[in-house]
């Protein structure tokens, strides 16, 4: 799938809570995620084999994150990653073996550039795309009821997070963490007709996006367009 409005990606590794933020990226990225090849059974229909992901996205601003990202690459460090659409995210949170590659060309005129891609195969990936990033459960963390967390280490993404509300409870939190669990920033969204909305851009060092979504229910929606409307994917 082609991820339109690419405009930031985080490349993360989870147990040193490492991240290299690429802010300078191509606006059009690549994120397949396709069933394994397996054999046929006996009446011809083909079984489910695994995932397989596939990811491509070129960067613009090389310096320290490239040189973060090809450290990890030339110690074979598995990290995950993160990115920042202009209404769709990519999250891809089981770890592989990233590669960064810059071309070989010499010509005038030509922009400096780094190619970033990852492979995975088998299994069933905690690896997606999505326009509401809380609507898949198994790539969220659940510290207590009603509230939500996702690793997010996307500098400067301003993130959206609404619900539906009914009776006198009609507000919900949006939270930034750092990989301690302080608290960096918040935004508290209010009664609003017919979706209560906080907005909140995440500063640096943020690991964590906590959504309180102060009830159950409510068809709440987290996204980077400004939108508070509650889509499924």
């Amino acid at each position: 799938m082609s991820i339109e409005g690419l405009s930031k990606i985080s490349i993360y590794e989870p147990v040193s809570k490492t991240v290299a933020q690429f802010n300078q990226v191509r606006a059009e990225g690549q994120l397949n995620i396709s069933p394994a090849e397996a054999d046929a059974d006996a009446d011809g229909s083909i079984p489910y084999g695994g995932d397989i992901s596939e990811l491509e996205a070129v960067i613009y601003d090389l310096g320290a994150a490239e040189d973060q990202v090809k450290a990890w690459m030339q110690a074979n460090t598995p990290v995950a990653a993160v990115g920042l659409g202009l209404q769709v995210n990519f999250l891809w949170q089981d770890t592989a073996r990233f590669r960064i590659i810059r071309p070989n060309f010499f010509a005038s005129g030509q922009r400096r550039r780094a190619t970033i891609t990852a492979n995975r195969e088998g299994g069933i990936h905690k690896i997606d795309h999505r326009m509401n990033l809380l609507s898949r459960d198994d790539l969220l963390e659940t510290p207590s009821a009603n509230v939500k967390r996702l690793i997010f280490p996307v500098e400067g993404a301003t993130l959206t997070l609404s619900r539906d509300f009914s009776g006198a409870d009609a507000n919900v939190t949006l939270r930034a963490l750092d990989s301690a669990g302080v608290e960096l920033a918040s935004a508290a969204g209010s009664a609003a007709d017919p979706r209560t909305v906080a907005a909140l851009t995440l500063p640096a060092a943020t690991w964590h996006v906590e959504a309180d979504l102060g009830q159950a229910g409510g068809q709440p929606a987290l996204r980077s367009d400004g939108v508070g409307e509650y889509v499924g994917e």
